[in-house]
């Protein structure tokens, strides 16, 4: 019997308002030279990997300002490495929208009913993240919050998906045996180690942005998760 539901954010209960979690609808407005088509080419796709090493390799970060000042020199990498020229103001201003702007996310479909209906059968919900301080925030600003006991995440931890360290921190505060767990998520890679942990997977594909693996139980929505409780 599943008595905890652990969820990935990203493509499982929230989305990027511009399909894209750091190229906001602020950037590509002050950015115009870097096209929504774009960013899935080279060679923007080169100059966004080496501006973002530095934030995958470490990952923990203090809090919102801590945040901003983290993604400036993100933002300011990837415009040089673009070979864009830009002012001193604009990195900050694009990391400011990243971390403060609330619109930049939007639930995916039937979330918040499915949370507050998990909730209200008694389900232990936690979230398992590689995501950024201003999450909280996101997540209190789209009123789904409040539906968690627990949260795993990637900028307290300093360490990502797949880290076994990120399911050892979710199975230690749901005091649960892995099995009576169920893990979602839209990356299989992660659904892989969830396994390793005896934890029932379920990937999360509410979109054409991610790589349906058969290996594992589909949804589309997070309300399609309640037969499988």
């Amino acid at each position: 019997m599943i008595k905890a539901v652990f969820f990935d954010l990203g493509r499982t209960l929230v989305l990027p308002a511009s399909n894209d979690w750091y190229f906001t609808p602020l950037f590509y407005r002050l950015v115009p030279q870097i096209t929504p088509d774009a960013i899935r080419r080279e060679p923007v796709q080169s100059a966004f990997r080496k501006a973002y090493q530095p934030l995958l390799e470490y990952p923990r970060t203090r809090d919102v300002p801590h945040q901003i000042t983290r993604f400036t020199a993100f933002y300011d990498a990837l415009l040089d490495n673009c070979g864009i020229p830009h002012d001193e103001s604009l990195p900050r201003i694009l990391a400011e929208d990243h971390a403060g702007n609330m619109n930049n996310m939007v639930l995916v479909p039937t979330a918040r009913e499915t949370l507050h209906a998990l909730h209200e059968a008694g389900i232990w919900l936690g979230v398992i993240s590689d995501t950024w301080p201003m999450i909280m925030d996101q997540l209190r600003a789209l009123q789904i919050h409040q539906y968690f006991d627990a949260f795993t995440l990637s900028y307290e931890l300093g360490t990502n998906k797949p880290s076994p360290a990120m399911f050892h921190d979710a199975l230690s505060k749901a005091s649960l045996p892995p099995h009576q767990c169920l893990f979602v998520d839209d990356v299989a890679e992660y659904l892989r180690i969830a396994e390793e942990f005896r934890i029932p997977a379920i990937q999360s594909v509410p979109d054409d942005t991610v790589i349906r693996d058969d290996r594992y139980p589909c949804i589309r929505c997070p309300a399609e998760i309640l037969p499988y409780l």
